[in-house]
């Protein structure tokens, strides 16, 4: 089964979670979509909270389009390419654009985020020279 994934949709990914994580089916996360590509997508699970947490992005159960039984917060360390075509991930929901917007700007902001991951999602810009640099060299 091949879904029409895009940057916002949420998935429920099994055999992620911890193993005391016995409310969502399997062990489940449910995963938010940052980037799709020809092959792959750029998921970044949402995490309940209890213990150390990442403070960057934190919900409440009221956030919209997540779905959440507890607070919960994104877990940019566990952030994830997976291949695009996966029969075991669950389509869930598509998140609204502030709450996507949200997640984005985490990306960059938490220090936790892995910097392969953070340079796929937004590549570092390549410096050009300016003639007028150049001349004074």
């Amino acid at each position: 089964m091949t879904l029409h994934l895009k940057r916002g949709d949420v998935l429920l990914y099994p055999g992620t979670g911890p193993d005391d994580d016995g409310y969502l089916p399997q062990k489940s996360h449910k995963c938010v979509i940052v980037k799709v590509d020809d092959d792959d997508i750029y998921v970044i699970p949402i995490s309940s909270w209890k213990g150390y947490n990442d403070i960057t992005c934190i919900f409440e159960v009221s956030t919209p389009g997540l779905g959440l039984i507890k607070s919960s917060y994104v877990a940019y360390w566990a952030s994830k390419k997976l291949p695009k075509i996966n029969s075991i991930a669950q389509h869930v929901s598509t998140l609204p654009a502030p709450v996507l917007s949200r997640i984005m700007d985490g990306i960059t902001k938490s220090r936790h985020t892995p910097e392969w991951f953070r340079d796929a999602i937004f590549p570092p810009m390549t410096r050009r020279i300016l003639n007028a640099e150049i001349k004074t060299l």
